[in-house]
């Protein structure tokens, strides 16, 4: 298998091949953790799993990027480093707090972290693939477009889906605080 439209972009290969395998390993642990029941064991190791392989994904994408403030990849490796992070301190302050509005915003942190892999990922393997070059994607980008469009729609729907009841308990946890009968 030629690995080579992986590595061109990248001045070490060794951290190309670490930079896509981490993504790989992030995108199936994230992948399990949205279709896995929440709060669990399991969801606390793969998502521990998950959180160090995005480390590991932003911390290579900015080894390798030239370090501008206009520079694309910096801004998006600092969007997902901070993302994750607020996403984990929430998970810590729910622990102390079991705050379910806590829980919601951890949850939809993530379900946007997530998000943002695929898209990451979707981008860089349409335009820097050969397909991309030799095969009519870059005639029309809009695929592109179109495919992050789905995976947006699809991620929404997943951390709505997961962190409605959340969000209904932490409004009605905010109306008995405010009307005195806590």
């Amino acid at each position: 298998m030629d690995l080579t439209f992986v590595t061109r972009y990248w001045d070490d290969p060794l951290m190309a091949a670490l930079h896509v395998a981490c993504a790989f390993v992030a995108l199936a642990c994230g992948l399990a953790v949205i279709l896995r029941r929440k709060g669990g064991k399991r969801h606390k190791q793969i998502g521990y799993v998950y959180v160090t392989a995005m480390l590991a994904v932003n911390v290579s994408a900015l080894w390798q990027a030239e370090i501008t403030l206009l520079n694309p990849f910096v801004i998006a490796s600092v969007v997902s480093l901070t993302t994750v992070a607020a996403a984990m301190a929430c998970a810590f302050r729910f622990r102390r707090t079991r705050s379910p509005a806590i829980l919601a915003a951890h949850g939809t942190m993530m379900g946007w972290s997530y998000f943002g892999l695929l898209a990451a990922g979707l981008t860089q393997s349409l335009t820097a693939s050969e397909f991309y070059a030799n095969e009519g994607w870059a005639r029309n980008e809009y695929g592109v477009y179109v495919l992050v469009a789905l995976a947006a729609i699809w991620t929404i729907w997943h951390v709505n889906r997961d962190t409605r009841s959340l969000r209904k308990v932490a409004r009605e946890d905010q109306k008995r605080a405010t009307s005195g009968e806590a």
